[in-house]
């Protein structure tokens, strides 16, 4: 027990730590007192994970504070990213009379049903709600819901598909729903985006930790709430322990700081000080590299392209990104261990083939199954005969790429309504962006956006959606979706005033509000 209670200990002098370096930066971007109350929040709900000793006991009382906290604060999706990343997904099936189980209830399916959804009951309930179906992206989102629900009734009972509906429910609907909707103008978005940073400075924070202690804090919480999970162990990559924070897997750990990145690269222009400024790049770098999962590493490279290539001054900030990168090749094989570093590179290094092999053997196998069942896929696809030569040591097959997962379970057509949603998404923010000034703070926050999730698209071809990765990819969907919308009436109520008598107001569908010469 005090071996528990000393984790405890270093998780909250991180987290203060880092809290600390979060006034500095971000105090005057926020309203009074918001970091203050995300800070005792994230406090309040890790002193009780840690002192519950039991899942239930943890489960009622953490949600009956969330309930307390969430009526007294304003931007509630705000409370929802700062919080996310404070409690490892650990999980347990809830139990039902007459049924196997009711589903498996996680801290973040907490966050959904005592935040979200009565966030989602208050959107409707306003007059001037944006109705469901209403817009593409929202028929997109149905179409796969359903989607899944139907094909999970095809190995399962009614019960076992209710859970599946129920999940797409709390883990899809709800962040998607809710993210599209909250978001009325630019500060409320801002501030959604900053506390998503705060709430990953920290879990960075305590992955530095880890990576250097090779001590992973929130690897007995399973244990004391009498739980068996799956995720949380100890893995490394070379001679050197991987760091994973709250999120139980490393390439999860670095995909959320990956998005923090993205967002950082905007909210970073709201900072004065050029120290403080840089400590936070700092921060975010250093949490991306003690993951050592490649995967987040090219899509944080993929972000900070799209970001330069979509902002201004384009060639030379390019030419200034492929000089550092030119450059960091020679640096590391003139620092102490820099040839470590050199060596899990992706495309560059060596470290661990046989993973790469992996995944090529992987997708060998998996197109030669989806051509057999292409449209609809088949429902456990790790029982067919073209995958037996991936089983593993401990008898599993990993599917370790988002879209190959879900083209073996839903067939293209499920590949194609996930792809076409986020190309959809893409393809609204970036028109929304491009309505605004290359120099205003919105057009840098729409870069900002779609960096992110370009990067998120990049890192789910080598990881399935496990923990809070499609969480967040859902939730940024639909926080993008906002942004168009709110960017749309900006530029509307700006130009409404607008007279010129050599110029005209025309409007179509794709640019609502266009300025010609007459």
């Amino acid at each position: 027990m005090s071996y528990h209670f000393l984790t405890l200990t270093f998780i909250l002098m991180l987290a203060t730590i880092t809290s600390v370096f979060s006034y500095k930066a971000f105090d005057s971007i926020l309203p009074k007192n918001q970091l203050k109350q995300w800070r005792n929040s994230w406090y309040a709900v890790t002193l009780i994970v840690f002192l519950a000793g039991n899942f239930w006991l943890f489960i009622i009382a953490c949600g009956l504070y969330l309930i307390y906290i969430s009526r007294r604060e304003e931007n509630v999706f705000a409370l929802y990213f700062a919080l996310l990343l404070a409690i490892p997904p650990i999980d347990k099936v809830i139990p039902a009379i007459g049924l196997d189980h009711l589903f498996s209830m996680n801290y973040p399916r907490l966050l959904s049903l005592t935040l979200l959804f009565p966030l989602f009951l208050s959107l409707r309930a306003k007059p001037d709600r944006i109705p469901f179906l209403s817009t593409g992206p929202d028929k997109f989102v149905a179409c796969i819901v359903t989607l899944t629900f139907l094909l999970s009734l095809r190995g399962t009972t009614v019960s076992d598909a209710i859970r599946y509906g129920m999940s797409g429910f709390l883990d899809v609907f709800l962040p998607y729903y809710t993210a599209s909707r909250v978001v009325k103008n630019l500060d409320q978005l801002k501030v959604i985006m900053v506390a998503f940073i705060v709430g990953c400075l920290i879990t960075a924070s305590i992955g530095i930790f880890e990576y250097r202690s090779s001590w992973l804090l929130y690897n007995t919480l399973d244990n004391s709430l009498g739980v068996d999970w799956a995720f949380g162990g100890y893995l490394g990559r070379g001679f050197d322990i991987r760091a994973i924070s709250s999120t139980g897997q490393p390439i999860v750990l670095g995909y959320v700081i990956m998005i923090a990145l993205g967002f950082y690269l905007y909210v970073s222009t709201l900072i004065n000080s050029k120290i403080i400024k840089l400590v936070g790049y700092a921060f975010i770098g250093l949490g991306l590299f003690v993951t050592l999962s490649r995967g987040p590493w090219v899509g944080a490279i993929a972000a900070i392209i799209v970001f330069l290539a979509t902002g201004t001054n384009v060639s030379r900030k390019f030419i200034i990104f492929i000089v550092a990168a030119t450059l960091t090749i020679p640096i590391l094989q003139a620092v102490p261990g820099g040839n470590k570093v050199l060596d899990i590179l992706p495309f560059i290094g060596t470290s661990e083939q046989f993973n790469v092999d992996y995944r090529d053997r992987l997708l060998d196998s998996s197109i030669k199954v989806i051509a057999k069942h292409p449209f609809f896929g088949v429902f456990n696809s790790t029982k067919e005969p073209e995958m037996q030569d991936l089983v593993q040591g401990d008898g599993i097959i990993d599917i370790v790429n988002a879209y190959v997962g879900l083209a073996l379970g839903q067939g293209l057509t499920g590949l194609f309504l996930f792809v076409g949603f986020f190309l959809l998404v893409l393809s609204k923010t970036y028109k929304a962006m491009k309505r605004l000034p290359k120099k205003s703070e919105a057009h840098l926050c729409g870069s900002s956006l779609i960096a992110s999730l370009v990067g998120v698209l990049v890192i789910i071809y080598g990881v399935s959606t496990i923990g809070v990765i499609p969480i967040l990819y859902w939730s940024l969907a639909g926080l993008m979706l906002s942004y168009a919308r709110f960017t749309k009436t900006d530029t509307i109520n700006a130009l409404v005033n607008f007279k010129d008598n050599d110029h005209q107001i025309l409007h179509n569908e794709d640019y609502p509000t266009t300025i010609v010469r007459k």
